[in-house]
């Protein structure tokens, strides 16, 4: 996928869950949050800089740090994202959780699921899923509410009660699924196929044409569904983190 490609669904996923704080500095957007998720709380490399990498990584350190938050960094493949990755490097930084972004084209689906607003959303995932714990829901809740972009939370029930959720944003044509789960008692049994299919539909009665999504590469179960629904590697992303 060219670089161009990659940076649009980069910027996409930066509004998929908005920081608390964020701060553009030569090229490079520095998003702040407190919490466990990487998404919201690290630096992403977007665009090509003026400064010497080195020089930037200081920056970004000191400004994590004087937050009282650990700094990571979010890459990408290209030259510009390999020298950073070599700089990092040598600072002590290693990779944590290399994703693949997946893409496919939305040219029809049939699905169904039932779209509620965020709080409901919310409330099921409390219910239904055992590490969506109070406090795990508060930490979510926040970024959630900072959204601006057409947003949607989807919920898919066997009998009478739910069990499989995601939720999709869309900015211009592109439509990102995140956060899709099923009970693990319930898996295998077509549901996520289900939920994808309902949300796939979302977005296409949107607008949207193409959909993506980021996809840990450790997740095989994952990847055989999605790739069985016609989504292909678009390109990889990984974190880099300095162990405390």
């Amino acid at each position: 996928m060219p670089i161009r490609s990659s940076v649009r669904l980069e910027e996409t996923m930066a509004s998929m869950l908005p920081p608390r704080d964020s701060m553009l500095y030569d090229g490079w957007l520095l998003r702040f949050t407190r919490g466990v998720s990487r998404n919201p709380n690290s630096v992403w490399p977007l665009y090509p800089g003026s400064d010497p990498i080195e020089d930037r990584v200081r920056f970004c350190e000191q400004q994590y740090a004087d937050r009282g938050l650990a700094c990571s960094f979010r890459l990408t493949k290209g030259d510009d994202q390999d020298a950073i990755a070599d700089i990092l490097s040598q600072r002590g930084y290693v990779v944590h959780n290399p994703n693949q972004v997946l893409t496919r084209t939305i040219s029809e689906s049939d699905g169904d699921v039932d779209s509620v607003n965020m709080d409901t959303w919310l409330e099921t995932l409390n219910r239904i899923d055992p590490e969506m714990t109070d406090e795990a829901i508060e930490m979510k809740r926040g970024p959630l509410s900072r959204i601006t972009l057409p947003a949607w939370y989807g919920l898919l029930s066997h009998g009478d009660e739910p069990c499989t959720y995601g939720r999709a944003v869309r900015k211009g044509s592109l439509f990102q699924l995140a956060e899709l789960w099923t009970s693990p008692t319930l898996r295998n049994r077509g549901l996520g196929t289900r939920l994808i299919h309902g949300l796939l539909r979302i977005g296409l009665e949107a607008g949207a044409t193409t959909a993506f999504m980021p996809v840990s590469v450790t997740n095989e179960g994952a990847w055989r569904l999605y790739s069985r629904l016609g989504f292909e590697e678009a390109y990889a992303f990984r974190y880099m983190i300095r162990p405390a």
